[in-house]
Parts: structure tokens; C-alpha cells; sequence
């Protein structure tokens, strides 16, 4: 009976930075073992540590790039408060000598808000709000996107693959 009260006041989903931020490390670790280029691995990783934050009963969504941008790309939002944005791979979309841009005619990192820009590249996730997830979406849009990630979230379960 816990459980259900539980998941429906998102009890055991609250604080749970610290564990997403261990899961996320661990997981681009074992990738960097592989390679040092993460380009192409997005949905690869994201679904590694999906599995894994399952196990820790912490809750979200795989959320495909294509649907909101047009850009092959897969990121997690977790349904932790505060919600946190998983993407590991966004350095493939930062210009340096090893990187080709692909689908795009101009790097995301240059339009992405140098605050999100640099925890993406230093943890691989953020926590998020509606401001910070609007702009980390318009980063890889040549328009601009008025998008609500609460509204958005909730729209699209049924899209969504849930963790």
C-alpha cells in the first residue's frame, strides 16, 4: 500500500540528484572504456542509465529529440522535483577539430545558455526547469519553440517511454 501512495505523490522520486548524478558518471564511464567519441550513442547510453534509475525505483522519460526539434537525439527528464535533464552525449554538439556536424547547420553549444552548457559537459545532466528546458530545446532550433516541460511531459506520456 506504501508503494501506491508512494508513486502517486512521487514520494520516493524527491532529492535523488545525488543518485542520478552517481548513475550518469558510472554509465560515461563504462562508455569512455568503449570510446571516446559519443557521437551516435545517445540513445545507447540514455537507455543504460534508464535501466539503471529504474532499478532505483527513480522515475522519468526517454524523450526523442526528432518529435520537438527534428534532431536525432535522446535525452532523459526525470520525474524527480526537482526534475533533472539526463544528456551525456551533448558534447558531440560542441564545436572542436574531432566533431562533425550532422543534420544541422550551426552548433547547438553556441546557442545553449553557458550555465546549462557547462554542467551538461561537466555531469551530463542538469536539473531543469521550464525556462532551462525551453532553452536547451531552442538550442538545436533555427525558429524559437515556446515549449513547457510540465505541459510537454504530460502531453506526451503516451509517447513517451516511461521509466
Amino acid at each position: 500500500m506504501n508503494d501506491f501512495y508512494n508513486s502517486i505523490l512521487n514520494i520516493n522520486n524527491q532529492n535523488k540528484t545525488s543518485e542520478i548524478s552517481l548513475v550518469v558518471k558510472e554509465e560515461i564511464a563504462k562508455l569512455s572504456q568503449e570510446t571516446s567519441d559519443f557521437t551516435g550513442f545517445c540513445k545507447y547510453i540514455a537507455y543504460a542509465i534508464y535501466d539503471r534509475l529504474k532499478e532505483l525505483s527513480i522515475k522519468g522519460n526517454i524523450l526523442d529529440l526528432t518529435e520537438i526539434v527534428g534532431v536525432n537525439h535522446t535525452v532523459i527528464v526525470t520525474d524527480t522535483q526537482p526534475r533533472v535533464l539526463i544528456d551525456p552525449t551533448f558534447i558531440q554538439f560542441v564545436k572542436n577539430d574531432n566533431n562533425v556536424l550532422v543534420g544541422l547547420d550551426f552548433w547547438p553549444s553556441d546557442k545553449l545558455n553557458s550555465e546549462i552548457l557547462q554542467q551538461l559537459l561537466i555531469n551530463g545532466f542538469l536539473e531543469i526547469d521550464n525556462l532551462k528546458f525551453e532553452n536547451y530545446i531552442n538550442c538545436f532550433s533555427n525558429e524559437y519553440i515556446k515549449i513547457e516541460l510540465e505541459e510537454y511531459i504530460l502531453n506526451n506520456k503516451l509517447n513517451a517511454k516511461k521509466i
